[in-house]
């Protein structure tokens, strides 16, 4: 084997890794940010039930779970 292959196959878990914390983050981050955006409209409204907060979260859960799955079938 040539040295660039050995190379490629030390570096490839390296790089799933960081694949796969990288969309930890975003999927916090999506979550976070739905979950806020949700509350904030929630008080804006003056809604006695967290619909908005609980929408959004669902929302952004179902899109980040369909977003998970596409990219680990790659």
């Amino acid at each position: 084997m040539s040295k660039q292959t050995n190379h490629n196959k030390a570096t490839n878990p390296l790089k799933q890794y960081a694949k796969y914390s990288g969309i930890a983050f975003q999927m916090m981050a999506v979550m976070a940010l739905s979950a806020w955006f949700g509350w904030k409209l929630d008080q804006k409204l003056t809604l006695q039930f967290p619909i908005f907060t609980l929408l959004f979260i669902i929302s952004a859960l179902v899109l980040l779970l369909y977003k998970l799955i596409r990219s680990l079938s790659n």
